[in-house]
């Protein structure tokens, strides 16, 4: 832009940019598009479906839901508040998938089944061994594997499958997995 007479004033270059921005997608927004991708492409199926009144077997459409893992880093660094936001990030995931297997990981990793409307409980504490975790899981050929960390640890090598990872430490580095940064909602 011209600096000399008859050029725009500062104020209202800033604030038309600001203005003409396209919209930033939320924390949620990112996290239910992620999950949404997860699904196969034909994942959506005819199936059999009773009505309640009468026996007819009708075609409905169904969508199974994605297999999802989840990698909770339990460390030491994760207790105090980012504790609480483990399990936000979690039920979270847990809302738009349905249900999910949740790895815990410190010195060992403890797994456990999860679905929408159960509640959560957090296994373990200490030192974080993720690769363990990232292997076991991605034996299990999931649609989606997500990991919730502050990133104060040794970063695995990332998976075969589609991976993200919720960083929940501003700042901190991703070291070549896909993240989305956690925003409490």
């Amino acid at each position: 832009m011209a600096k000399g007479a008859g050029s725009i004033p500062m104020g209202v270059q800033v604030w038309a940019k600001q203005e003409l921005a396209p919209p930033k997608p939320s924390f949620n927004q990112r996290l239910k598009m992620i999950v949404a991708r997860s699904m196969r492409p034909g994942m959506a199926d005819m199936s059999g479906h009773m009505r309640e009144r009468r026996d007819i077997l009708t075609p409905r459409w169904q969508t199974p839901a994605p297999r999802v893992a989840i990698i909770a880093d339990t460390s030491g660094s994760m207790c105090g508040a980012d504790g609480g936001v483990v399990l936000r990030a979690i039920n979270q995931v847990i809302a738009y998938a349905g249900e999910a297997t949740v790895y815990y990981c410190d010195t060992e990793t403890h797994v456990q089944k999860a679905r929408r409307g159960q509640p959560l409980k957090a296994i373990g504490g200490g030192g974080p061994d993720l690769s363990a975790a990232v292997q076991q899981a991605s034996a299990t050929k999931p649609d989606l594997l997500i990991m919730v960390t502050d990133g104060d640890m040794t970063w695995p090598k990332p998976p075969g499958c589609k991976h993200v990872a919720i960083i929940t430490r501003v700042g901190a580095a991703s070291h070549g997995w896909p993240a989305i940064q956690w925003e409490p909602s």
